[in-house]
């Protein structure tokens, strides 16, 4: 499951919201001009904690998840980038999300 995680978040951040695109022969790239990173800054933040990438330092986190808690935990998260990355304050944002159901994805979260 790992590897089908890994995977499927180099194809977003690659073919979807990329600067460059996998050429038809498999082994080389070329520009995407349409890549998100021209016109906006990309965070991507995988929830609950345990899923794809993410990262907890409490065993009791991957037991105890749920729609509050990661909503919770998400929020936190934002709350501390951006006193991290106090440059982002004042520019727009917006929240979307990718759902990947067989991989453990609420759709509440």
């Amino acid at each position: 499951m790992e590897a089908q995680v890994a995977l499927l978040f180099a194809y977003g951040a690659m073919q979807e919201l990329g600067p460059f695109r996998v050429a038809s022969d498999g082994k080389t790239l070329h520009q995407n001009p349409y890549a998100w990173n021209k016109v906006a800054n990309v965070l991507f933040l995988e929830s609950p904690a345990g899923v794809g990438f993410s990262y907890t330092n409490t065993t009791s986190d991957l037991k105890n998840s749920g729609d509050k808690m990661t909503a919770d935990d998400n929020y936190v998260f934002l709350l501390n980038w951006l006193k991290r990355f106090p440059e982002y304050k004042d520019r727009d944002f917006y929240i979307s999300r990718e759902f990947r159901g067989a991989l453990c994805s609420s759709p509440h979260t």
